[in-house]
């Protein structure tokens, strides 16, 4: 209990006013302080997408989650009509949009394939790209033309890794470590 109490009186002291409570009640007032924290992050995270798709003339387009990895990076769909984008939403500090929009404008400048970026905000943290649609290789693979396609997609693949790893690093970027 005294554990957990030193956890509760670090957040603020709100829980440290209750020495003798039960475990299982100060992890679910943790619990309730850290999802107001997380509400409060939310509020302000949400009106600088809505900001952000506004100047970038995206206002009021129905927005869909469609995807998280494994960082604090959050990807969403973006559909209006024949219009389609995806916002990334890389909250600052935990996530710096930098180096991906130098590698993609890298890319770019090769001639590669990578999604245009309509939009960005680095502050903030958000970038609106291209959609480049559900299409990976496991899908076409899986399809009806799957093992016809198969040699020559992942011959295009090694094509394109043998390119790339000739030609030069962007400047500014660090190594990948």
């Amino acid at each position: 209990v005294a554990v957990v109490h030193q956890h509760a009186a670090e957040l603020g002291g709100v829980l440290a006013r209750q020495p003798f409570q039960r475990p299982h009640q100060v992890d679910a007032q943790i619990r309730v302080v850290i999802l107001k924290e997380r509400t409060a992050d939310f509020r302000h995270r949400r009106h600088a997408v809505a900001a952000f798709l506004n100047k970038a003339g995206w206002a009021d387009v129905p927005v869909r989650l469609l995807a998280g990895d494994a960082s604090f990076r959050k990807y969403y769909r973006l559909s209006a009509g024949a219009r389609r984008s995806v916002l990334m939403d890389a909250p600052p500090p935990k996530e710096d949009v930098r180096p991906f929009l130098t590698i993609a404008r890298h890319l770019s400048g090769l001639g590669y394939s990578a999604p245009t970026i309509m939009a960005a905000d680095e502050t903030a943290g958000l970038v609106l790209l291209e959609d480049l649609g559900d299409d990976l290789y496991t899908r076409v693979l899986a399809g009806a033309n799957g093992a016809q396609l198969e040699p020559a997609l992942y011959a295009a693949a090694i094509d394109l890794l043998a390119d790339l790893h000739a030609k030069p690093t962007p400047n500014g970027l660090g190594r990948y470590d």
